[in-house]
């Protein structure tokens, strides 16, 4: 392949990495009236730096002019002035492991439960000190719950822009939005900044609520599965978010 053959196989890949080789062949034959073998293109490929690694999907629907207004807003705080609020949600089958063993041409078998069951909703509050703060609920968050943590849970943390954790980011859920949740910021003097759409990338948060699951998942035959129990525990468990894992998922995010 010449170096212009090569450079239209990149920019096939860089459009739409999920091109099967034999795709990728028709492609060169057709529009570049070249017959190659796969192995060519395979080999080519790796030599320009590609790998076959499982795809990221992001979602369609996502702005990119939303997500770099956003980012260059972010850049005007610093990671001591940033708090990361969002929800998890538990029920029977997120202690569910979805890997395990058995002998070799045997599929690895394990009952478990089909529906929900018992839905549990936590709040978070992410900052550089950990999961400083939370609320965990049966059934769903609602916007009256949501802005009882706000006003009891969050706000004595804050202090008034510009000090530290004076700046408050959520995502564009129903529950975060309203007059009242406005109006309680600025008689605390706190900022609040909103996700663009379809982001959980930019909110660090999510990492720690992915430390959470694990824990669950390796730890959940421990645990009680009743209403008060669960309740304490899981609002527990989200305490196991530490400084230093913190500051991981905040250079993660691009908060540094």
């Amino acid at each position: 392949l010449h170096y212009a053959d090569v450079d239209y196989l990149k920019t096939l890949v860089q459009h739409r990495p999920d091109w099967f080789l034999d795709e990728l062949q028709h492609l060169l034959l057709t529009n570049r009236f070249i017959a190659v073998h796969l192995a060519t293109i395979h080999r080519e490929l790796v030599r320009a730096g590609f790998t076959y690694k499982t795809i990221t999907k992001v979602a369609s629907e996502r702005n990119e002019n939303l997500r770099a207004d956003f980012v260059m807003r972010m850049a005007n705080y610093t990671p001591e002035q940033l708090g990361f609020l969002d929800e998890m949600s538990k029920d029977e089958r997120t202690s569910f492991r979805p890997r395990g063993r058995s002998q070799e041409n045997s599929r690895a078998r394990q009952k478990g439960v089909f529906v929900r069951g018992r839905r549990f909703s936590a709040e978070g509050l992410l900052t550089l000190d950990g999961m400083v703060a939370n609320t965990v609920v049966e059934g769903s968050m609602t916007r009256e719950l949501y802005l009882h943590f706000l006003e009891f849970s969050v706000m004595p943390l804050c202090s008034p822009f510009p000090g530290p954790l004076s700046v408050l980011v959520m995502d564009n859920a129903r529950i975060h939005h309203g007059e009242e949740i406005l109006e309680l910021a600025h008689r605390f003097g706190v900022r609040i900044e909103f996700l663009p759409p379809y982001s959980p990338d930019l909110n660090p948060i999510e990492e720690a609520f992915s430390k959470v699951k694990a824990f669950i998942r390796r730890h959940g035959r421990l645990m009680t599965h009743e209403g008060d129990g669960m309740i304490f525990e899981l609002s527990e468990i989200m305490k196991i978010v530490t400084d230093d894992d913190a500051v991981g998922y905040f250079v993660h995010a691009g908060y540094f």
